[in-house]
């Protein structure tokens, strides 16, 4: 298992978002496909946080993308969003690992699939990863010919499940970058 340290998010609660992650693009396209683009947008209207750039009314793809990065760079920010995924407000919205599993859902069913194969599923419906199950899916991956969008999924989907299992977080982080060395830096570790 690979041994690593990390300042950033999902690795220490109080990071920023790890680079990967940082991908203002990809979380738009996250919350978007998997049909949170209003919910996101009227929590990033509604609530305040430290160093939140200024919200227009209408906001566009183009705003949207820079206060999504400033929503999951600031940890208060995410407790915030994670406080309300249970509470039925008009401002909720789902945390990051939602969308980024129900943008897998829609974008990869046959890796989702994967995925659900490898879990354990709780009483509430809720998937959960072990590093022996994340082991199993990257099996099927060759280090070195896996098209980069393909491992991409793979590292983004590895790391909702670290922000769901914020106490296995670096053995599953550890698990991938067995698998794949080359994230290293990407999935924020040093």
């Amino acid at each position: 298992m690979t041994n690593f340290n990390s300042d950033m998010y999902p690795f220490e609660e109080n990071g920023k978002l790890c680079p990967i992650l940082s991908d203002s693009d990809f979380l738009v396209e996250a919350y978007t496909i998997s049909g949170y683009r209003s919910s996101i947008k009227t929590f990033c209207k509604k609530i305040k946080w430290e160093n939140k750039p200024r919200v227009s009314i209408s906001l566009g793809t183009e705003q949207l993308a820079e206060i999504l990065i400033s929503l999951f760079n600031s940890p208060a920010a995410r407790a915030k969003l994670n406080s309300l995924q249970h509470k039925k407000s008009k401002i909720a919205a789902p945390p990051l690992h939602q969308a980024i599993w129900n943008w897998l859902l829609t974008t990869n069913p046959p890796i989702a699939e994967k995925f659900e194969e490898n879990c354990v599923e709780n009483a509430n419906g809720l998937f959960f990863l072990s590093s022996d199950g994340l082991k199993e899916i990257l099996k099927e991956y060759d280090t070195d010919s896996t098209d980069s969008e393909v491992v991409g999924t793979l590292a983004r989907v590895t790391l909702a499940f670290a922000m769901l299992q914020p106490n296995d977080a670096k053995e599953l982080a550890s698990t991938f970058i067995d698998k794949f060395p080359t994230y290293n830096k990407q999935m924020g570790l040093s």
